[in-house]
């Protein structure tokens, strides 16, 4: 008898499809996801059926067909990576949307990001300068993110804070794909 399928967002999906990258084993996708095992599994078998991924003993890497999906995914996002921002304290994940849709709507983002489970996010975008929707300067102590983040003209740049990675990951996202079109995998 089958036990009830595991619970996991497409965010979460998404989080273990970028970690993978680079050959990972279960074990590693479990600590860098904070998901048990059988969701792991779960979310696994669901990229091997969409065929972005193969899994030998040595562990689990994309196939051409799943590297194919994520330089899609990079040519209009980056990250999430870890952010470090002295204001927000806690876990802190930073998205860069390449294209984001004009005009930018910070607010609902924000929300994205907080139904995702993020405590909040914050919106930048760069004009020539540093702005934070609704389009007034950025403070001074937050000038130096575009040099941290490779931030061009025309790009935002979503950093969503939480208790904890996954949802400060998922919040990041979320708020990124509002601003620059769903990614489904």
């Amino acid at each position: 008898m089958a036990g009830a399928k595991p619970h996991y967002s497409n965010l979460d999906m998404l989080r273990a499809f970028l970690f993978l990258e680079s050959r990972l084993s279960r074990a590693h996708l479990v600590d860098r996801l904070s998901l048990g095992e059988g969701v792991v599994r779960s979310i696994l078998d669901d990229l091997k059926d969409k065929d972005y991924l193969d899994s030998n003993r040595k562990g689990h890497i994309l196939t051409t067909k799943g590297k194919e999906v994520l330089n899609e995914f990079k040519s209009r996002f980056s990250g999430p990576v870890k952010a470090l921002l002295d204001e927000l304290g806690q876990h802190q994940y930073a998205v860069v949307v390449k294209r984001p849709k004009m005009p930018l709507d910070a607010l609902n983002a924000r929300d994205e990001a907080v139904r995702a489970g993020s405590l909040g996010a914050l919106v930048f975008y760069h004009s020539g300068k540093l702005m934070m929707p609704p389009m007034r300067s950025a403070r001074k102590e937050f000038s130096h993110l575009s040099k941290v983040y490779s931030l061009k003209e025309r790009q935002a740049l979503v950093i969503a804070f939480s208790s904890d990675t996954r949802t400060a990951q998922n919040g990041a996202l979320a708020a990124a794909m509002h601003l620059g079109g769903e990614f489904d995998i």
